[in-house]
C-alpha cells in the first residue's frame, strides 16, 4: 500500500492544482480521524481518500477518452457532464495500474461524489470526508462533522440529504446512485432507527 500511495502522491502533484491538493490532504486527515474512531482499516481508508480526486482537475475530454479506453459504460448524465466520471476513472486506473481488486476501496473512490447503496464503511468515510473535510464551509457542516464521529450511518443519511437538497435548490442533476443510496438509507432507518 505504501508504494501505491507514494506513486499517487507523485501523480497528484502533476495533475492537481494546489487548491485541489489541499482538499485531498484535508480529506485524508478527516478520513483517518473517522477510521480511528470507528475502528476501520486506516491504510485502506487513506488509499481511497487520497485517490478519490486524482483525476478531478483533468479536462473533461480526457476523462471521456480514458473512460472509453477503459471500456467503461458512460451514462447520458456523464456525457453531458464528464467531470462526473473522475471518481470512476480513478477507480479503474487504480485497479489496472496496481492490480488492486479491493472492492471496498474501488467503490469508495468511484462513488465518493454520488454515494451508492450498500456502501462499505470505507465508502461511507470517503464520501463523508469529501463533503465534511475542514476546508468545507457551509451551514451545519460542523454539526455534520460531529455526527460523523458518532454514527457513520446517521451522518451519511444527513449528508446525503443535504447534498440532495442543495441540488434541488439549484436545479442540478441528482445522480441515480445518490437516489439509490438515499432509498437504501431510508429503508435501513425504517427497519431499525438505531442502525444497529
Amino acid at each position: 500500500m505504501n508504494k501505491i500511495l507514494e506513486e499517487l502522491q507523485r501523480i497528484s502533484k502533476l495533475l492537481l492544482g494546489s487548491e485541489r491538493l489541499s482538499h485531498v490532504e484535508s480529506c485524508v486527515n478527516f478520513a483517518v480521524q473517522l477510521a480511528r474512531i470507528h475502528g476501520i482499516d486506516e491504510d485502506r481508508v487513506v488509499l481511497a481518500a487520497f485517490a478519490h480526486d486524482i483525476f478531478r482537475d483533468v479536462k473533461p475530454t480526457v476523462l471521456l477518452t480514458m473512460a472509453t479506453v477503459y471500456r467503461m459504460r458512460i451514462t447520458e448524465l456523464e456525457k453531458l457532464n464528464p467531470i462526473l466520471l473522475h471518481g470512476k476513472v480513478a477507480a479503474e486506473y487504480i485497479k489496472r495500474r496496481f492490480a488492486l481488486h479491493d472492492r471496498d476501496i474501488l467503490d469508495a473512490i468511484a462513488y465518493h461524489t454520488s454515494g451508492k447503496d450498500h456502501f462499505s464503511d470505507i465508502g461511507k468515510i470517503v464520501f463523508l470526508s469529501d463533503s465534511l473535510e475542514e476546508n468545507r464551509i457551509y451551514d451545519n457542516v460542523d454539526w455534520l462533522r460531529e455526527m460523523s464521529k458518532e454514527d457513520l450511518n446517521e451522518a451519511l443519511f444527513l449528508t446525503a440529504g443535504n447534498k440532495i437538497q442543495y441540488a434541488i435548490r439549484r436545479g442540478l442533476f441528482i445522480l441515480p446512485e445518490t437516489v439509490k443510496m438515499w432509498n437504501w438509507l431510508v429503508k435501513l432507518r425504517r427497519e431499525d432507527y438505531k442502525w444497529n
